[in-house]
C-alpha cells in the first residue's frame, strides 16, 4: 500500500455519479485509483471498492430522505470496515483514517458531489448510528 502516494486521476465526467462503464457501482476514475494504490492487496481493494460503492449508492438516494438515511448508514458501515481492516493489518488508527480520507477526497472531487454530501448530512441530521465490531462492519 502506497500510503504517501500523490496519485490522482482526472475524472472525465464531473456529474454526481460520474462514469461507471462496467456498472460495478464504482466510478471508473476511483476504480483506476484503487487498482493503482492497492495493487495486489485484495483485501484493501475490496474495502476501498465497498466504500466507493457505498458513496455511490448514497449519491443515488440523496433526494429521498428515507432512502438516503439507509444509504448513509451503509456508508458509515463501509467506512468503519475500511478503517478496521487497515487497523487489523497493524496500521495506526490515525493512518487508517487518513487513508480512508484520501479516497473520500477523490470521491468528493466536484462541487456537485460536495453539494450532495451536504444534502446527505442534512438528511441524516437527527438520526443515529451505533458503531459496530470489525466483523459486523465488514459483514455484507
Amino acid at each position: 500500500m502506497a500510503m504517501d502516494s500523490k496519485v490522482t486521476f482526472k475524472n472525465s465526467n464531473p456529474t454526481l455519479l460520474g462514469n461507471d462503464y462496467n456498472l460495478d457501482g464504482v466510478r471508473d476514475d476511483l476504480q483506476a485509483w484503487i487498482e493503482k494504490e492497492y495493487g495486489s492487496q485484495t483485501d484493501l481493494k475490496l474495502v476501498a471498492r465497498r466504500y466507493a460503492q457505498a458513496y455511490q449508492n448514497a449519491f443515488k438516494t440523496v433526494d429521498n430522505k428515507t432512502e438516503s438515511i439507509k444509504s448513509i448508514k451503509s456508508l458509515l458501515k463501509a467506512s468503519e470496515c475500511f478503517v478496521e481492516t487497515l487497523k487489523s493489518q497493524g496500521i495506526s488508527i490515525e493512518k487508517s483514517i487518513q487513508e480512508k480520507d484520501k479516497l473520500k477526497k477523490l470521491i468528493l472531487n466536484t462541487k456537485v458531489r460536495l453539494k450532495a454530501q451536504d444534502q446527505m448530512n442534512e438528511n441524516f441530521s437527527g438520526s443515529s448510528y451505533m458503531l459496530t465490531s470489525k466483523n459486523e462492519a465488514c459483514a455484507l
